[in-house]
């Protein structure tokens, strides 16, 4: 019996559903065509009321949850599959928008911009800005296998930097945030000249401490850091202030 699969978006860009969908074909080389039936995609195959929530295996949803329609759409989403995925950093961290309605609460403006999470059960997490269709992939091969335990990366973008010998952006003086944000994504943007900014959360073996010690010692001011932070860190970003902001000033 093939794998029922879903895509559904809430509140987003829907660049992670964008993305996925120029790979679909692979996905189907991958798991064969009797090994995997997409029930439901959002904007290529969808009901024309855009309310069907077919039962499913596994339901892959992005973006965030903004609106009352968004949190009974995933609560219907999560009753209504086995496995629930957060597709992409804004379903598993709040991404950009998290960070930002934080600041608009603060002027007295009643809004939420919540990670899937905060909501119903999650049962496994694709970060990413869009999510990496390899890890889609990843998932939905062993799920088909029988196997529940998912591995997630507990490494920095550092690391994959180093491995693939990558010149270090911080001794250039950029205000690169790898060593502290989850690896996994084979650091594509320090690859490319461009410093990292955080999209795929923080990093289990993240040294805050140590990061400091860095940007002080290359120039790097606090405040073009903590800019940088609030930009895709999304429910990490409060605490990862504190500690810095904690460490920089003891240190």
């Amino acid at each position: 019996m093939p794998l029922r699969v879903a895509f559904y978006s809430l509140s987003s860009c829907m660049g992670c559903l964008f993305s996925i969908a120029a790979h679909i074909e692979d996905l189907f080389n991958v798991l064969g065509e009797d090994g995997v039936s997409i029930e439901y995609y959002k904007c290529f195959r969808e009901d024309s009321s855009d309310e069907y929530t077919p039962l499913t295996d596994v339901a892959f949803v992005e973006g965030v949850v903004v609106t009352r329609e968004d949190e009974e759409n995933l609560r219907n989403i999560r009753r209504r599959t086995k496995y629930l995925v957060a597709l992409g950093t804004c379903a598993a961290t709040g991404n950009t928008a998290y960070y930002a309605v934080e600041e608009l609460k603060e002027k007295g403006i009643p809004i939420d911009a919540k990670p899937l999470s905060e909501i119903v059960y999650v049962d496994y997490e694709i970060r990413g800005c869009p999510a990496p269709f390899n890890e889609v992939v990843n998932i939905l091969v062993k799920l088909s296998r029988g196997w529940v335990r998912i591995w997630q990366p507990d490494y920095t973008v550092c690391r994959e930097c180093k491995l693939s010998g990558v010149a270090c952006l911080l001794d250039e003086g950029k205000p690169c945030l790898g060593p502290l944000t989850m690896g996994g994504c084979g650091a594509p943007c320090p690859n490319n000249g461009v410093p990292c900014i955080g999209c795929r959360g923080l990093a289990q073996e993240a040294q805050v401490e140590s990061y400091i010690k860095i940007i002080r010692e290359k120039g790097i001011t606090l405040e073009v850091v903590i800019g940088r932070l609030k930009l895709a860190m999304g429910k990490h970003v409060k605490e990862l202030l504190r500690k810095l902001e904690e460490t920089y000033e003891h240190s």
